[in-house]
């Protein structure tokens, strides 16, 4: 009987030490090897690429040691392509550097990056960018119903089911505006709509294309609005690391860091291709 009271009165003071203060154990001091470097990149078929580099602990916020997250990082990148090492442009805000790459990156290019930051072990990663086949469209087509752009994507996804694929509409409008028949003025704006799945490597395209405007504004002007818009139809492919990083953020986004191809470190470097299949405008009805 004795014991079963020690053991119930020794639970009840555990139960009441954890839920009375936030730490009861102290974090030890940290050591610069508490913490590790972070390189995000994502490389694209564009003219340039922008690594960013950080620290990360590898505990909590809140235990870092007094004034951590703000010193210079004093960090030093090396960025190449196809083995041939490229210059950058770099840019040091508070404890994040930044180096834009100007290169017009293609299907096929090899990146590698390496990375020092002094009392840090060294990082590298290294990515390909994609290569799109030419035969990966099994079918396409679209028409035009009541204003509204139906149509449908599908691959051969047999013969790509490795790929890491995503269909999209990339979208750019221009409207002009008439007061009183007369031209004011014209907004563009440009945005892309991902396409959802609707079978095994298809996508169905469904857009209410935007329709013109006519009316009257508070002073009794006539407002006529005009509304072209060109569609891009496009297909992208996501390399590997960046597609195990994104898959990961989407179903555990509170630990990012539990996937890397860092090398030594945390973070991502992938790579993206996006190819246009074809193109609808509007005007061309």
């Amino acid at each position: 009987m004795h014991d079963m009271k020690g053991r119930l009165l020794t639970y009840l003071c555990l139960f009441f030490l954890i839920t009375s203060c936030d730490s009861y154990i102290p974090y030890p001091a940290l050591a610069e090897e508490d913490a590790l470097i972070r390189l995000q990149c994502t490389v694209e078929e564009a003219d340039s690429a922008v690594v960013y580099v950080s620290k990360e602990y590898m505990i909590t916020h809140d235990h870092r040691p007094s004034g951590s997250g703000r010193e210079p990082l004093n960090s030093s990148l090396e960025f190449r392509v196809n083995g041939d090492e490229l210059g950058f442009r770099n840019v040091r805000r508070g404890s994040v550097d930044s180096y834009t790459v100007a290169h017009s990156f293609k299907a096929g290019d090899v990146i590698e990056v390496f990375c020092s930051v002094p009392g840090l072990p060294d990082v590298s990663a290294k990515t390909t960018v994609p290569e799109i086949p030419q035969d990966l469209v099994r079918d396409f087509g679209y028409v035009v119903e009541d204003n509204v752009l139906k149509g449908r994507i599908a691959v051969d996804f047999d013969s790509y089911s490795n790929l890491h694929l995503s269909a999209f509409l990339d979208i750019s409008t221009l409207t002009r505006i008439y007061v009183d028949g007369v031209y004011d003025r014209s907004t563009s704006d440009g945005w892309d709509r991902r396409l959802h799945l609707t079978g095994r490597g298809e996508w169905g395209i469904d857009y209410q294309l935007p329709k013109d405007y006519v009316g009257t504004d508070e002073e009794g002007r006539l407002i006529e609005e005009t509304t072209d818009v060109e569609i891009g139809f496009s297909l992208e492919i996501l390399s590997d690391e960046l597609y195990f990083a994104q898959l990961h953020q989407q179903s555990s986004p509170m630990s990012p860091s539990s996937y890397t191809n860092v090398k030594g470190g945390l973070g991502c470097v992938g790579a993206i291709n996006r190819v246009v299949i074809d193109t609808f405008k509007s005007d061309a009805q």
